[in-house]
């Protein structure tokens, strides 16, 4: 019941998807075919139009992309914790919307992947790893995972138990008088469910499909780790266990976060330390996953916390005190407009509590918008809640063109 409702949650947001062929629902001039393999059941659309007509669409070359990615991927994927699949995964690829859900989700309980065909404008800039086979292996690790360590059952995530009085008669029955009278329903119910820390939720997935061969850690992400550190712009503890209150660019702080969090343990450890908490939360049911840390590693989550942290900076540490041997090149913030924490002592800035500041500086960043300009220098495009593409004047500022050349493309 708990996954179906959350299901039904996410099965209502649907509709409101951008089509990329101008529609925004399934309409019937859009057929499906289904490519099964030994280990998955492929879903894909395709429209009924003529080839020829500018709206017509096809999903098939996705399709067998994500067959030869996911049977590649499926041994390497069950074997890092020793669970291996008993049904079919579903993979529905879906061709009428631009990065929804940021290109892809899982249900494990449903045995369901969703992926979107066209990568869109959120898909998160983690380095130059192939867009399909990066979405592909990271939700079917989710499905792997959270199948794993589920005590409860491998196709639910939790239950309800309670009770209900029709009405006041019921009350009396069980010798209960209420000082006023009722004429309501009256009931009680509880939901008892397992969850995982977004670290680890996250983590594992972006790990795993590292050890798979389809991810890496590179330059990029480096970069973004070396700006948590610099600007204290890391999660809290708290911050980094929770997951419902995560908004704008928080998510993608703890999808580095969790990744960077298994790589460190894996070498701290030697040996896949994710892996095995998915075994040890499978074997029964536990009220907080800080024990499941504490069984496998011999130390709680505060102090691997720390102890990674600590890590993060005298690695950056390192970083900047080669940069500063070789000089430092600094400038401002790059931004449309002068950002408030740019000002010397900006009063506005300063009344901001440090989640306002960092939420604020996520919202406005030029890192976050990925500006980039066009081979000819005529014009610049970032993201900003959709694609934006401004073109550029520099005669009004008493500039001049320049041309960009950036090699064969």
């Amino acid at each position: 019941m708990v996954a179906l409702a959350a299901a039904l949650g996410l099965l209502a947001i649907l509709p409101s998807a951008h089509a990329r062929a101008g529609y925004f629902h399934n309409y019937p001039d859009v057929k499906w075919h289904t490519l099964e393999t030994d280990h998955f059941v492929i879903h894909w659309p395709e429209s009924e139009r003529d080839q020829e007509d500018p709206h017509y669409f096809t999903a098939a070359f996705t399709a067998a992309q994500v067959a030869a990615i996911g049977e590649d991927a499926w041994p390497k994927v069950c074997g890092r914790v020793g669970y291996f699949l008993e049904e079919k995964t579903h993979i529905v690829i879906y061709d009428q919307d631009r990065g929804w859900e940021g290109n892809g989700f899982a249900l494990a309980e449903w045995d369901w992947i969703g992926i979107a065909a066209d990568w869109g404008a959120t898909y998160r800039p983690r380095g130059r790893m192939e867009f399909v086979e990066d979405v592909m292996v990271h939700e079917f690790s989710h499905i792997v995972s959270l199948k794993a360590w589920q005590p409860l059952s491998e196709g639910t995530t939790g239950f309800s138990v309670g009770g209900l009085a029709e009405d006041e008669e019921w009350l009396q029955r069980w010798g209960m008088e209420p000082a006023v009278h009722t004429n309501v329903d009256v009931g009680a119910s509880a939901l008892v469910v397992t969850d995982g820390p977004i670290w680890w939720v996250e983590g594992t997935a972006e790990l795993w499909s590292h050890l798979s061969g389809a991810n890496f850690w590179g330059t990029s992400r480096e970069a973004f780790m070396r700006q948590q550190v610099l600007e204290d712009r890391l999660p809290t503890l708290d911050e980094w266990t929770t997951q419902a209150d995560k908004w704008g660019f928080e998510p993608e702080r703890n999808y580095q976060c969790g990744y960077s969090f298994g790589l460190y343990l894996n070498d701290r450890f030697g040996k896949d330390v994710y892996a095995e908490m998915a075994a040890a939360a499978g074997e029964h049911l536990r009220v907080s996953w800080d024990a499941v840390v504490l069984e496998v590693t011999g130390f709680t989550t505060e102090q691997l916390f720390n102890d990674w942290k600590q890590h993060l900076q005298e690695r950056v540490d390192d970083q900047v005190t080669a940069v500063e041997a070789a000089g430092r090149v600094e400038g401002r913030q790059l931004a449309l407009v002068e950002p408030l924490w740019e000002r010397e002592d900006d009063e506005d800035w300063n009344d901001l509590s440090r989640h306002a500041q960092i939420e604020t500086m996520d919202g406005y960043g030029a890192y976050q918008e990925m500006p980039s300009y066009s081979p000819d220098g005529r014009y610049m495009a970032w993201f900003d809640r959709g694609l934006n593409i401004r073109e550029i004047r520099p005669e009004e500022w008493g500039g001049r063109r320049v041309h960009l050349h950036l090699g064969p493309r």
